[in-house]
């Protein structure tokens, strides 16, 4: 039996995940079985089966194929180094949130991501095994992280005193994030530029909440001008 290449591998994936797009367009991501996916492609269930062991991790490499272009971490690296106050640092990390959500539901479609988190969130082994595996997550984690991280080096600093503790406002911007993430997806089932700014304008409002449960001690840039 001839050797299967890399490249052979990949591009019989591509093709069993092409065939789970143009299904989800056409019903619901949770109706989906490996059965309909078989049907569709033509192949053999031992060949499927070969590349996936079901639904869902189609699922997931579909969606993680389509918006690893999607660069949100090196753009949180470079904002955390540039020469601006703290407020506007926190806020533009905010805004770059905005910016990613929108962007990725404008790749895969509001629907998918929608039904997608829908289906992981009532099912809690899906929810723990597969949902980390999701670069939407991953990246979501990411600058949630780094959001939380840059206010307690700028806390050690002396920049600022925090109001709240740093756990409670870290899971109040995780929960915020989720929501407004989820909002996004339900309402973005149609032209994502409708809700644009609607979206913007509550992450802006969630940085700027973050922002008034820090007081500053003077020795950084925290007040800037409006």
């Amino acid at each position: 039996m001839p050797k299967v290449t890399e490249e052979y591998t990949e591009e019989k994936k591509n093709q069993i995940m092409d065939v789970a797009a143009d299904l989800i367009k056409e019903i619901p991501l949770y109706k989906i079985t490996m059965r309909d996916v078989i049907k569709r492609i033509g192949y053999s269930q031992g060949m499927v089966y070969r590349y996936y062991k079901g639904v869902d991790e189609i699922f997931l490499d579909l969606i993680n194929r389509e918006i690893k272009e999607i660069d949100v971490q090196s753009k949180v690296d470079q904002c955390l180094q540039e020469q601006m106050s703290e407020n506007e640092i926190i806020r533009k990390l905010f805004l770059l949130l905005g910016d990613y959500i929108l962007a990725v539901q404008k790749k895969i479609g509001g629907k998918c991501y929608y039904e997608i988190l829908v289906t992981y969130a009532f099912d809690e082994t899906k929810q723990k095994e597969l949902l980390p595996r999701l670069l939407i997550k991953q990246n979501l984690m990411y600058i949630q992280s780094h959001i939380i991280q840059y206010i307690l080096k700028k806390e050690e600093e002396g920049v600022f005193t925090l109001d709240t503790p740093i756990e409670q406002l870290a899971v109040y911007v995780g929960d915020t994030i989720d929501g407004i993430s989820n909002h996004a997806a339900l309402m973005g089932n149609g032209n994502i530029d409708s809700i644009r700014e609607e979206i913007m304008q509550l992450y802006r409002m969630v940085g700027e909440y973050v922002i008034t449960k820090l007081t500053s001690k003077g020795k950084g840039k925290i007040e800037d001008v409006g």
